[in-house]
């Protein structure tokens, strides 16, 4: 069994590293290595045919921490774990929001049994980078964040 903790510690790596820097037009720097980064196998693509059918393209994450998916599409990108303690998980990512300079923005309360957590990076010029963390209360499946750029007037 994979270290739950240890997954999200690199979900939230590869979305600070590479969707966060992806979807920044070119004002952030990559910082998780592109090499651990690699195309679907046949098989993976099969396995998560649904969560991939609309995106442009999909990868996995080397690691021996357990299964991450990242997709990209326009100017989203994605990350989705299968496991993983959601709490543990929505307090590292306020916690990563706020290293890279971002701030929460979550409003109101989310749906009972559902951990939704909005985040925004400014990156100048009212250009900004959205984050939307989403996943299942008090479980270990995992949890869902994508990022995307906008700009903000």
């Amino acid at each position: 069994m994979a270290d739950t903790g240890a997954l999200t510690a690199l979900a939230l790596n590869v979305l600070f590293g590479v969707c966060v820097p992806g979807v920044s037009q070119g004002k952030l720097q990559q910082s998780f290595p592109t090499g651990q980064i690699v195309p679907l196998t046949d098989t993976e693509k099969k396995t998560y045919a649904d969560a991939i059918k609309d995106d442009d393209a999909a990868y996995h994450v080397l690691s021996n921490d357990g299964f991450v998916l990242m997709t990209t599409k326009g100017g989203f990108c994605r990350i989705i774990t299968g496991e993983g303690n959601t709490a543990d998980a929505g307090q590292q990512f306020l916690a990563k929001l706020k290293e890279a300079g971002g701030h929460d923005e979550t409003l109101g309360k989310p749906e009972p049994g559902e951990d939704l957590l909005n985040g925004i990076i400014a990156l100048g010029s009212g250009d900004i980078i959205a984050l939307v963390f989403t996943a299942q209360s008090n479980s270990n499946t995992g949890f869902f964040v994508s990022a995307f750029g906008a700009h903000k007037d």
